[in-house]
C-alpha cells in the first residue's frame, strides 16, 4: 500500500503477519511487544528491482517488556534463531517490530490532548535506533 517511489526498496508483508502483530499488541497491553519480521530478499529478473517478501513474523520472547521499552535478552535472540532453523524455508531476518502502547500512556488525557500528544504519534527512540544499527545494520533492513 501507499506510494511507490523507485529509490525506496518495496517491502511486500502478508495481511496474517499485521494481524499477528495487531493481536501480540492488544495482548501486551501496556507493554511494549514486538517480533523479528523474516523471510526473502529477491530480485525481479523483468526489471533490475530488488524487493523483500517478508513470509512471517517470530514474537519475541523472553524480552524485558516495560510501558516505555522493549529489550530483546540473549534468550530473545536465541530462541528466534531457534525459530527460524526449525522452520527450514531459508528465510533471514529481514527486520524487526515492536508497539507503543499509547493507549495505556494517554488513556487518562482527554481526547483533545490525546490529538496533539508527541507520544500518540510514531516514534523511534534512541534505544529503537541502537537496536537497528546493530542488528538490523544493512540497506534491506526493516
Amino acid at each position: 500500500m501507499g506510494e511507490h517511489r523507485a529509490e525506496i526498496l518495496p517491502v511486500y508483508v502478508p495481511q496474517q503477519v499485521l494481524e499477528e502483530a495487531t493481536d501480540l499488541t492488544q495482548e501486551a497491553e501496556d507493554r511494549e511487544t514486538g517480533g523479528i519480521l523474516i523471510g526473502h530478499l529477491h530480485r525481479d529478473p523483468t526489471v533490475p528491482e530488488v524487493f523483500v517478501q517478508v513470509t512471517a513474523q517470530l514474537p519475541a520472547h523472553h524480552t524485558r517488556a516495560e510501558p516505555m521499552r522493549l529489550t530483546f535478552t540473549s534468550e530473545t535472540w536465541t530462541a528466534l534463531r531457534a525459530a527460524l532453523d526449525l522452520r527450514g524455508r531459508d528465510e533471514i531476518m529481514l527486520g524487526w517490530w515492536h508497539s507503543h502502547p499509547s493507549r495505556a500512556w494517554c488513556g487518562k488525557c482527554p481526547p483533545e490532548r490525546q490529538e496533539v500528544c508527541p507520544l500518540a504519534v510514531d516514534f523511534f527512540s534512541e534505544h529503537d535506533e541502537r537496536l537497528q544499527r546493530t542488528v538490523f545494520p544493512r540497506a534491506y533492513s526493516v
